[in-house]
This record gives structure tokens, sequence and C-alpha cells, in this order.
């Protein structure tokens, strides 16, 4: 039997399984439940975030002619729905779902615009559904601009996109634009206990933890990671540790390193901790990006934010709160600042360790070697 991957398996089926989008779905379910259903809309936001998932589910919404309340008492979707699942499964012959990136040109908009004439066959409604549609080519978009100013009463369309900024203006003004958000680690982290929970998935939750922060943001990237971490262990119990292996992460304890380094300006533990990472095979660009995030939690406590919003494990909110005094403000940000001028120089360098450009590092006046200790 083919196997289904958690990022489809676990796609929200109603508003409600929506996760972080609490701001858009709302907003489309009061328009559903006055009457005041737009006739185009743009979904804009990272990848990953849910934006063609919603797509889908305002199609189905706008056809349902029998929703369910949600706890709020708004309409919302019945998964059971003969025609819902249809849509889900894209076998629906109203709901055209275009791939805007192949699917640019002048000839593909015409070829939409005679069909559009065409009443819906089985739906109320016949939608489009136009993603990454900042793919399309400025002749497309003039071509498709009358018909999306007014299309006929039966249809409607839904862009989605991840860079709203190269979408033209003329396009914009014609649409109601939603902007989804990055996901939170904490409600990244909420969905895969949930997840491990119904499929029985070994793993602790320091593992979660570093799982909901590598995904950035985007809950397809973290069960992606899920997935490939369960047929990395293949039934066995997943750890902080085999997390770390499988994805090679940089550990937490290199960066606490880096900062006491740099606080007392010891060269010979800043090679060492060079040399770890080379040995690891990291790349050093993800390290000073690491050490960039690892320099705002001390920042964010310094400024009486609470250990137990920092997305790590229970150890490193211990040492982050124990080590908190040892750092003035200033050589946080003078760590910071040599992290992120370190990372430009060395993102077009042919090779990170090796490539000249690098030895500038040296001679920065942000040097992290010549910092003061501020114990």
């Amino acid at each position: 039997m083919s196997y289904l991957v958690m990022a489809r398996r676990w796609r929200p089926q109603k508003f409600a399984d929506v996760v972080g989008q609490e701001h858009v779905t709302r907003t489309l379910q009061r328009a559903i439940q006055r009457g005041r259903v737009a006739h185009a809309y743009i979904f804009t936001g990272p990848r990953g975030v849910g934006k063609t998932t919603t797509a889908r589910l305002l199609a189905m919404a706008v056809n349902d002619p029998n929703p369910i309340l949600d706890a709020n008492g708004l309409p919302d979707l019945n998964p059971d729905n003969v025609m819902n699942l249809d849509i889900a499964a894209g076998n629906a012959l109203d709901v055209i779902e275009i791939d805007g990136a192949s699917n640019n040109k002048v000839d593909d908009v015409r070829q939409l615009r005679e069909t559009i004439k065409y009443a819906p066959t089985s739906l109320e409604k016949k939608v489009y559904i136009i993603d990454e549609v900042h793919m399309l080519s400025t002749a497309a978009f003039n071509a498709l601009l009358k018909t999306l100013e007014e299309p006929p009463e039966h249809a409607m369309f839904i862009f989605a996109t991840t860079e709203a900024h190269k979408v033209p203006a003329t396009v914009l003004s014609r649409c109601q634009r939603y902007d989804f958000k990055r996901i939170s680690t904490k409600e990244i982290r909420g969905q895969l206990k949930r997840i491990i929970s119904a499929d029985a998935i070994p793993i602790d939750d320091d593992a979660l933890t570093a799982i909901s922060v590598k995904a950035d943001g985007a809950l397809r990237d973290a069960l992606s990671i899920l997935d490939q971490l369960v047929a990395y262990q293949g039934g066995e119990p997943i750890t902080e540790e085999v997390v770390r292996q499988a994805l090679g992460l940089i550990g937490g304890e290199i960066y606490f390193r880096t900062t006491d380094i740099a606080s007392t300006g010891n060269v010979a533990g800043a090679l060492a901790v060079a040399r770890d990472l080379t040995a690891g095979g990291h790349d050093p660009r993800e390290f000073l990006r690491g050490l960039q995030q690892h320099v705002l939690r001390y920042l964010f406590l310094k400024a009486g934010g609470s250990p137990d919003e920092l997305a790590v494990t229970e150890e490193d909110r211990e040492r982050y709160s124990r080590t908190l005094d040892e750092f003035a403000d200033e050589d946080l940000l003078r760590i910071g600042e040599w992290a992120s001028e370190s990372e430009d120089l060395l993102r077009d360098a042919l090779d990170p360790v090796l490539d000249r450009k690098s030895t500038r590092l040296n001679s920065s006046h942000t040097d992290i070697s010549r910092m003061p200790s501020s114990a």
C-alpha cells in the first residue's frame, strides 16, 4: 500500500483545524455567516502555513449548503460531507486548482476567461485557486484584470503567494488580502503532540521542541521532519539527540561555549569551537544564525521575558536563567553584531571556511576576541 505523508494525512478538513491563523479563518467564517463573501481573495505569507489549505476550505464553504457550527457558533465544514471530500481530494470539476508557475502565459489566462463563462456542473460556485500567482507574466496579469474585477456571478478567485510584492497593485486592489503569519513554535509543538498521540509515535518533549524550532514557523516543514525521523528510527523512541543526529543540527552547548569564550576573550577556545564545527560537518552560516538566536534569548530575558517562553529544552532554560547575569547588554549586542556581519561576509563565499573574504573577520571592529569581560 502507498504511504500518505503526515503533511497530507493531517491536512485540515475544517476551519477549526487550521493552526495559528485564527485572524484569517474567523474573518472568513463571519463573512460566510453574513453572506459577505467576496469574489476575489489573495492569501499571502511564508511557506507551509496553510494558504492553499485555507483556499480549499473556503472553496468548500461557499459550496456547502449545510454547514455545521464550531465552538464559537460560526459556520464550519463537515469533513464527512461527500462534496467536501471530493474537493479535498481534488476531484471536484468546479474547483479548479492552477499552478501559476507552469500556467503563467497570457494564452493560459485567455483559456481561463473562456471557461469561466460556463456555469458550474454540480456546485453553486466555480472556484479558481491559483497557487504561486506571482509567477504569472505581466501580460497574463493584464489579461486577467477585467475578469477579476467583474467575474460571472457563479465564479470566484482565490490566489495564494509567498511573494505578494511581485503581484501588480492593479491585481491586489481587486482582491481582499489576507496575510498569513508564521506559526509559533508553541503552536507547532502543540499540533505535533496531538499527532504523535493519535499515531502512537514514541518521542520525548525535547525532541518535539527541536523539531518545532527547526521548522521555522512552517507546520508543513515540521510534519515532514517528523515523518523523516519516524522512518530514521524505525519505531524506536525519538530523542533530542536523535533529532540532532538525523538533521545535522548544532547542539545548544556549543552556543553557550561560544558566549562564555567571548566574555573572556579566549582565542584558543574560539579556535576549538571552529574545529568542532568543521569536524561535525556543520555549515558556518547555520552556526552564526543559531548564535544570533542564542544572543536574542539572553536579551529577551534581560528585557523581562519569562524563561518559560523560550523555545528550548528545560535544561537550557535553567542554564539561560543561571548565566544571565554573566553578560552585560553591550557584550551581547556586540556578539550579535559580529555574528550578523560574519554571516553577511560568508553568504557569497565559494568556500565559507577558506574563502579569502572570511579573513576580514579577524580585523572586524566587532571581533569578539577583543571583547572585554563583563563578569
